[in-house]
């Protein structure tokens, strides 16, 4: 139920999209990562299964290959620093920006399927070259653009605790949580962005705040931009923005 879940939010998330968007093109990184993640998400329950069919184009070491394959092209060939700015519309940007960081949401997914130094390293020296901030060292953010690779820092603290890797991302959400009301996801990708930042950092600090705040900014994202709210209930698909 978890795994359908998430393809069942991911499907949808890239659906409205395509019914929405005027503009797919600039959207094109965010859905390569998205189903990236997919598959990620999706290769657990695959392993797990039992069943008297085989179909080997879908078996889940097949799945898992092709999802290392992605993860080889993007660390060794398109990204092999993972310091180098990410040139997004012509415009030279810090390596945490979202584009790369929706990218190690998927990485650190297939870490977690997969354990390997190597993907772990990458997305290590990766957070701690930002020095754990958000991206353009706007550490009192609300834009989920800038919030997402805390989603990772939040991934490597699981795996290796060290106050330090969150400690930009706590002040903050705490900043935020204080200061702004909740309602700063008005397009569709930043509840995948930054409500999971949220969502982690209320578990590893056992502080029900970030999910409560988390969850005033989702209803109001769902049900109240430009009246109606981004979800379509017609259909059960979410429009990217209120345009």
């Amino acid at each position: 139920m978890q795994i359908y879940g998430r393809y069942h939010y991911l499907w949808g998330l890239e659906k409205s999209n395509v019914l929405s968007s005027k503009n797919m093109t600039k959207h094109t990184i965010s859905l390569l990562a998205r189903l990236f993640l997919l598959i990620c998400c999706l290769t657990p329950s695959l392993l797990a299964a039992k069943t008297t069919h085989s179909y080997p184009a879908f078996s889940a070491d097949s799945i898992l290959q092709q999802a290392l394959k992605v993860d080889d092209y993007i660390r060794l060939v398109k990204h092999p620093d993972y310091w180098d700015n990410t040139v997004v519309g012509g415009k030279s940007r810090p390596s945490n920006i979202w584009t790369r960081a929706v990218f190690y949401e998927g990485h650190m997914a297939l870490n977690g399927i997969h354990p390997d130094s190597t993907l772990y390293h990458y997305a290590y020296d990766w957070g701690k070259a930002h020095n754990w901030e958000m991206a353009y060292k706007k550490n009192t953010t609300q834009d989920g653009d800038n919030q997402c690779c805390g989603q990772t820092y939040l991934d490597l603290y699981r795996l290796s605790p060290d106050p330090a890797m969150i400690n930009t991302v706590k002040s903050c959400l705490d900043y935020c949580i204080k200061n702004r009301p909740a309602r700063d996801w008005t397009w569709i990708d930043a509840i995948q962005m930054a409500m999971p930042v949220y969502a982690k950092l209320g578990t590893f600090t056992s502080n029900t705040k970030y999910w409560d705040y988390m969850h005033k900014g989702y209803l109001y994202t769902r049900d109240t931009i430009d009246v109606t709210g981004l979800f379509n209930p017609e259909d059960a698909f979410w429009w990217r923005d209120k345009n």
